[in-house]
């Protein structure tokens, strides 16, 4: 039993709500004493004040403040029960939807519309739905709230289905409409495949002749499927032809522990003016089949303490149904409870028969099984009492809130290593593959890996109920807990082809043990963009791209995962063949906890590869990612052209060895060079080869005197005047090719994602001989310059002489420049 004490006015309990984690949310009201109580509606305080009781027995209280309209906080009597426009449903773990009314003008019904507030259990307001006009009684012009009946979906993430009385058609502009009239009753059941049947029937009492084959009544099936604008036909789940028959009131639930959808339908049979009241059960399956439909072997409630008008079906987690009717005696309302295995078998609970409850009789079934009912409420305070319902198949749960699953590999709270190729579930009846989907988490939410039943190369089904999912090298990559989430329809029923119930999140949980990693530098690679991303990309300006690296980065660092500070990006970008391929850089990893280099570029390529079953795929800018290009790191220069290097590296040394030789064999005989007219003649092919290559090198022309190797078609002799004119072509040369070379070198370098060897070399080579022919032109510039000062040397020389070593004039004192200079080498 949970009580609470209040100062101000009698609090009392107006709804209840609960989670899958069994945790209570109770909506208090208390009347507004301030405003006197007129026409049966009666005013309450002005917030919404809710009551967590969490599964260990805490309540945490809060009141919110929702900034709505004052009409809003008030209760009127619609048929001998009081409600209200504010309404509370457990939409997702942790987070309320919460109705309210708008109105333009307070005196005009017609100008109400209906809305709903998003609104987490620490009271924060999120967003708000509109659902459109609210409903106006036609006939007297009133505003009714709380005909709307909200249906949540198995799968949170799916939202939720809303009912509301409206126009006598079923389906328009994607709004359910539903008539206020007796004849024609409906109600909603969210199905495990996703879906919603919509449960509907007509009825009429006809005192006419009666004829064996006239319908007098029909209870309809219609499935909605979620994002599907398909017809709706319509199932026909029950018929009747007995003569004065009119069904009052449906209401379904699922089964929890077998298959399919159950109904029990509340009919009332005139006969002499003595109206009897009967119930059918109908249980069908989400193909719309019928299973049976029985009577139930009901007591005599008249006899009880209270008479009791319209029971009640709930489906309990550990099978079996609690069917519960409800009357209200004065200021309270009487409940009785009966529990059915089969409907043919009844068993009592452990309340009394009636037991009382407070003036709208407010109850809740947990998923442990556990029965919440609120009591009376004192002058200052409320309470709730509970009670275990029975447990028919207890035997088979195993902890996982299914009784359809035996056993799973790895088991529930166990150390597993990061290795392992694959999960097993093992059902209890044979099983086939459906088109449910199941997904690995790493607690915090963290999407690890996604895998749909219908994918053969990542799901198996062996001996009919045991379920094997492969696993991804990358999936479990981090320490960590980790959970499964099952979702509900991956796998079916073979005999009856009906969705199975799945597992909620943190429940199949486990640990993946620490291994030693050897930490490693950083890398830098590229991804490439999908022909869609790369239309995408290509419609961007520079700021919406500066964004979207940006947005990959993130992306990225969460699906590997690392800390988003190791992803970088030069935000460079160029096209392999007709896709963009972008930078992507992985810093090494400073912090023990973070996955090394090596490991996450690995990963990252694995994730890439198989972007639809992991969280690329699901990233704002990683989803235009190409599955089939994955992550390439830029080539190592060194490890992929360190031995080419060496050998170009030594021919180089080779040359420059033999060069030297020369030199040095020749220097006795410089003085018996052969006329250059004379030379010209016997090596014309030379000249009009150097000719051509002093087009892209002025300067390559002095090889033809350089005497290398002792060749004597690298013996010519130039003029004084000629040497001088390669002197100044080489200088020109200088300006308008060497230096814009190596500067479009280096924006090329700055500029390509992949640089290989090739022009990495290149760059290199163009620097070197650049450095080398400012050096030797500086060289030459500042002997001349010292030589002028002399005054006694011909310009021509000086040039001319590039075969001497100058450095002998360089060392020279000043005193002794006017001699005679016969030899300057350059």
């Amino acid at each position: 039993m949970q009580t609470e004490n209040a100062s101000d006015s009698a609090p009392t309990i107006y709804n209840m709500v609960s989670f899958y984690d069994n945790t209570i949310v109770v909506h208090i009201i208390r009347q507004d004493k301030s405003v006197p109580v007129e026409d049966g509606i009666l005013w309450v305080d002005k917030y919404l004040s809710i009551r967590m009781i969490y599964p260990g027995g805490n309540v945490v209280p809060i009141d919110i403040k929702l900034d709505i309209q004052d009409f809003n906080f008030r209760l009127l009597d619609v048929n001998g029960r009081l409600v209200s426009a504010i309404e509370i449903f457990p939409v997702r773990s942790n987070f309320l939807l919460v109705t309210y009314t708008e109105a333009s003008d307070l005196d005009d019904p017609y100008t109400y519309n209906d809305w709903a507030l998003i609104v987490d259990l620490n009271g924060k307001i999120y967003s708000n739905i509109s659902f459109g006009s609210a409903y106006i009684n036609v006939a007297t012009n009133e505003w009714l709230p709380g005909r709307a009946e909200i249906f949540i979906n198995f799968n949170p993430d799916k939202g939720f289905l809303r009912l509301a009385p409206g126009e006598d058609n079923l389906l328009a502009n994607g709004i359910l409409r539903f008539s206020d009239s007796s004849s024609h009753l409906i109600t909603a059941i969210p199905m495990v495949d996703g879906r919603y049947a919509i449960i509907y029937a007509n009825s009429t009492i006809d005192s006419t002749l009666w004829y064996p084959f006239d319908l007098r009544g029909t209870i309809f099936a219609i499935f909605l499927e979620y994002g599907s604008n398909t017809e709706l036909k319509p199932f026909i789940l029950y018929q009747t032809s007995i003569p004065n028959t009119r069904f009052t009131y449906i209401d379904c639930d699922v089964s929890y522990v077998e298959f399919g959808q159950i109904c029990v339908v509340t009919s009332e049979y005139t006969h002499q003016e003595i109206i009897n009241k009967s119930y059918l059960n109908i249980k069908f399956l989400s193909s719309g089949a019928v299973v049976n439909f029985v009577i139930p072997s009901m007591i005599d409630f008249q006899t009880s303490l209270c008479s009791i008008d319209q029971y009640y079906i709930q489906s309990l987690p550990y099978g079996g149904y609690l069917l519960s009717g409800t009357q209200k005696i004065g200021d309270r309302v009487a409940i009785v409870g009966y529990i059915f295995k089969d409907f043919n078998e009844i068993f009592a609970w452990n309340l009394a028969n009636p037991t009382m409850s407070n003036f709208l009789g407010i109850s809740t079934i947990l998923k442990n099984n556990t029965y919440v009912l609120a009591q009376p409420g004192g002058k200052q305070n409320w309470s709730l009492i509970t009670t275990e319902l029975f447990q028919f198949e207890k035997i088979k749960e195993h902890g996982y809130d299914n009784l359809l699953i035996d056993d799973t590999f790895p088991n529930r709270n166990v150390t597993i290593r990061s290795d392992i190729e694959s999960l097993e579930i093992k059902y209890y009846d044979q099983v086939e593959i459906s088109n449910g989907n199941i997904t690995i988490f790493q607690d915090g939410g963290n999407l690890r890996q996604i895998v749909s039943g219908n994918d053969a190369s990542y799901v198996t089904l062996k001996d009919g109920n045991n379920i094997f999912v492969k696993i991804i090298q990358s999936t479990f990559n981090k320490p960590g807990r980790y959970y499964v989430l099952i979702g509900y329809g991956f796998v079916k029923n073979k005999a009856l082809q009906e969705p199975l119930y799945g597992v909620k999140e943190h429940v199949w949980s486990f640990t993946v043990d620490s291994e030693t990693k050897t930490s490693s530098g950083s890398v830098m690679g590229q991804v490439r963009l999908s022909p869609e991303g790369t239309t995408y990309f290509g419609r961007l300006n520079n700021i919406e791209r500066k964004d979207f690296h940006e947005k990959l980065r993130q992306d990225l660092a969460n699906a590997i995962p690392v800390d988003i500070n190791r992803v970088t990006s030069n935000e460079k970008t160029e096209v392999d063949t007709s896709q963009y391929v972008l930078s992507i850089n992985i810093l090494h990893d400073e912090n023990k906890q973070e996955i090394p280099t090596s490991l996450a570029i690995k990963d990252l390529d694995i994730l890439i590869k198989n972007k639809f079953i992991t969280a690329i795929a699901y990233g704002e800018a990683s989803k235009y990612l190409d599955e089939s290009y994955g992550y390439k790191p830029n080539s190592n220069l060194w490890k992929t052209y360190g031995h080419p290097f060496i050998i170009v590296l030594v021919f180089v040394f080779l040359l420059i060895l033999l060069y030297l030789l020369a030199k040095r064999l020749s220097s006795e005989q410089e003085n018996e060079i052969e006329e250059f007219s004379e030379w010209s003649k016997n090596n014309l092919l030379i000249i009009s080869l150097f000719t051509l290559l002093a087009g892209a090198d002025v300067e390559v022309i002095s090889l033809l005197e350089s005497k290398i190797a002792g060749y004597s078609f690298f013996n010519a002799k130039f003029s004084e005047a000629a040497l001088s004119k390669i002197f100044w072509g080489n200088c020109i040369n200088l300006f308008i090719e060497d230096i814009p070379q190596v500067i479009i070198q280096i924006i090329y370098y700055r500029e390509v994602i992949f640089y290989t060897f090739i022009p990495m070399f290149a760059l290199l080579l163009s620097v070197v001989t650049l450095t080398i022919n400012i050096i030797k032109i500086i060289g030459r510039l500042y002997v001349l310059f010292k030589l002028f000062k002399s005054k006694d040397h011909k310009y021509e020389e000086i040039i001319g002489n590039s075969n001497s070593d100058y450095s002998n004039i360089i060392d020279k004192d000043d005193d002794n420049l006017g001699g005679s200079i016969d030899e300057c080498v350059f």
